[in-house]
């Protein structure tokens, strides 16, 4: 590895690199499960979108995506999952607050590698089908595949919503991006015997069959459920 002159000069670059570096530094003994991390939104019809905005004042439209963490709207995106779990929680906005499932993913961006968290409810539950496929299918890690999520509109009686979809693409081959995923991985699996009941938050009731909120992931996840995995 090429040292440029600061390093042969035994001095600091306190730059973006060196921050990620030290991210974690002084947080070893906080439990991964504990740090909520930005989400991934995708627009709904109920969705605030005031409360969405770029730096420039730009709101997001129904179908995109909202990145809660770099305030980005975004049409799709390119991801590495590196955790679904699948649990249940409350859904205080239908009639008889029923309890549905739901799977918490967190991922990392393949543009830049910042984490992100993702709710998949209701007709979205299954989204993640075509991953838990090519997994047992190649006989690999989730984490090395990158996929990329868009979104599709779906319409009934009660009016028209948008739900994610995830295609899988290519298998990561860069050793030193593989080598991080799999320790940001082992980090979340080895906390999966932990598992709460999530109360959805109270909110008016909607038409939207299928919403993403904007509540952050629930502390406790299970193993993916093989009855998800399509065959």
């Amino acid at each position: 590895m090429t040292k440029n002159k600061d390093e042969e000069k035994g001095l600091t670059t306190y730059n973006d690199q060196w921050a990620k570096e030290n991210m974690r530094l002084g947080m070893s003994g906080v439990d991964p499960m504990d740090i909520v991390p930005p989400q991934v939104l995708l627009v709904q019809k109920s969705s605030d979108v005031e409360l969405m905005q770029t730096a420039q004042g730009e709101q997001p439209k129904l179908g995109q995506f909202f990145h809660t963490g770099r305030n980005k709207i975004m049409a799709s995106f390119e991801a590495y999952f590196i955790f679904a779990g699948k649990g249940t929680y409350v859904n205080r906005r239908k009639k008889g607050e029923p309890v549905e499932d739901q799977y918490v993913c967190v991922g990392y961006m393949v543009e830049d590698m910042s984490i992100f968290g993702y709710k998949f409810r209701s007709s979205a539950l299954r989204s993640l089908s075509p991953l838990f496929t090519a997994v047992v299918a190649q006989n690999k890690p989730m984490f090395i595949f990158r996929c990329t999520v868009t979104s599709k509109m779906l319409e009934n009686k009660d009016g028209k919503w948008w739900i994610p979809v995830v295609r899988v693409g290519e298998i990561e081959t860069n050793g030193e991006r593989i080598a991080e995923l799999e320790f940001y991985a082992h980090q979340y699996e080895d906390k999966r015997e932990r598992k709460i009941v999530e109360v959805e938050e109270d909110a008016p009731p909607v038409k939207d069959p299928a919403e993403d909120t904007a509540t952050p992931p629930p502390d406790g996840k299970e193993d993916v459920n093989p009855s998800d995995i399509p065959f």
